[in-house]
């Protein structure tokens, strides 16, 4: 069956691409080597991503639930030790 899911265009500097699959896992991946950079969350069921406007963050839902991260940390934006 392999891999299944939608990646989004290459973020801020057009170095990373932002992946939500099937399997749950919203990932960043670098755009020049193909390499899963990190997973920013993993959800049971239907996850979806993608960059705000001006590429500073990352929006993700996940089971109804929306999660906002800072681009270029990958941090969630509410998390106060990251601010």
């Amino acid at each position: 069956a392999g891999w299944q899911g939608r990646a989004r265009p290459a973020g801020p500097g057009g170095d990373r691409i932002l992946s939500a699959a099937n399997d749950g896992a919203v990932r960043l991946w670098d755009a020049g080597t193909g390499t899963e950079v990190l997973t920013l969350l993993s959800a049971e069921g239907h996850v979806s991503a993608d960059w705000s406007h001006d590429g500073s963050r990352i929006a993700a839902l996940a089971g109804g639930e929306l999660k906002i991260f800072d681009a270029r940390s990958a941090y969630p934006s509410d998390d106060p030790a990251h601010r």
